[in-house]
């Protein structure tokens, strides 16, 4: 098999098989990420494709899911994908989902018809790295798309039945302006509450117009070698304390409207794993979160 560089993929691919389709990531410019910094953007050629895929039929003939390597692999022109996804399905019989990481900006090449075609060929479920509902941020983090464009690209999956997942950023915001640094930040602050509680709103308001089938929640890792280390290093940003990103996560889960939505607190990053299903687990997993509050504090 063809791997270039470290290898990502979203924790609940863990079973997927990996199919390196591109190398690195066509916009690679967000503030805080530095996972393909070093790795210039390609794409595979057919040829070596196919053979990932003789391989993969040789060694894994079981398999029944595909993930896509790698930053972004659904920037590929409708018609490649395509290619690829009938490759996919000749060489394993047992193939049931092709899925891979995605940017707003990748929906933008393509028609609804093409999305429509695609979810029929076993192309579904592309994981969106929207990281927040709020303007301002997402501008700051350098995302290179407006939350306008998020609604009317993801707009287009939903018109053609293609489900796929989200991630947010818990944190993202960092810590309220106005407080000192190294600060508590009590339940009754009135700012810091407002600075949590703004960014959750506007998560939360996002994610009930986009309806995923799957939100996977992280919290804010600034990456050395990526804008925000830097910006953290010299004082620029402070981070939040573990028991704010608690308190925006239990504000997102209590504003999302959602319903048969899968939602993942399960990164090694979040302080407290939760996972469930909306609206059933709704209640279970904010009282898990609340319960861990105080011995955050």
């Amino acid at each position: 098999m063809h791997y270039t560089g470290t290898v990502w993929r979203p924790p609940f691919e863990f079973r997927s098989l990996l199919l390196q389709v591109t190398t690195g990531c066509s916009h690679n410019g967000c503030s805080f990420c530095s996972m393909y910094r070093t790795t210039p953007f390609h794409v595979s050629p057919m040829e070596e494709v196919r053979a990932d895929l003789e391989e993969a039929a040789r060694r894994f003939p079981e398999t029944e899911r595909v993930f896509l390597l790698s930053g972004d692999a659904f920037v590929l022109p409708a018609e490649k994908l395509l290619k690829i996804a009938e490759a996919a399905r000749k060489a394993l019989p047992k193939l049931k989902t092709i899925s891979c990481y995605a940017s707003v900006q990748n929906v933008k090449n393509k028609t609804v018809r093409d999305l429509k075609a695609l979810r029929a060929a076993g192309i579904s479920e592309p994981n969106f790295g929207i990281e927040t509902g709020l303007p301002s941020l997402l501008k700051d983090m350098n995302k290179g798309f407006t939350v306008e464009e998020a609604r009317e690209q993801l707009g287009k999956l939903r018109e053609a039945g293609m489900d796929f997942s989200v991630n947010l950023i818990l944190g993202a915001r960092g810590a309220a302006p106005d407080t000192n640094p190294g600060a508590d930040m009590p339940e009754g602050n009135a700012s810091a509450d407002a600075w949590i509680r703004e960014k959750a709103a506007a998560d939360a308001a996002l994610m009930n117009e986009l309806l995923p089938s799957l939100i996977f929640v992280t919290t804010l890792h600034h990456a050395p070698g990526s804008p925000l280390h830097e910006a953290v290093r010299k004082g620029q940003f402070r981070k939040c304390e573990k028991e704010d990103i608690l308190r925006e996560e239990i504000l997102l889960l209590e504003m999302l409207e959602l319903k048969n939505c899968i939602f993942l607190g399960i990164h090694t990053s979040d302080p407290v794993p939760v996972a469930g299903m909306l609206p059933r687990d709704r209640d279970a997993m904010i009282s898990k979160l609340r319960d861990a509050m105080p011995a955050l504090s």
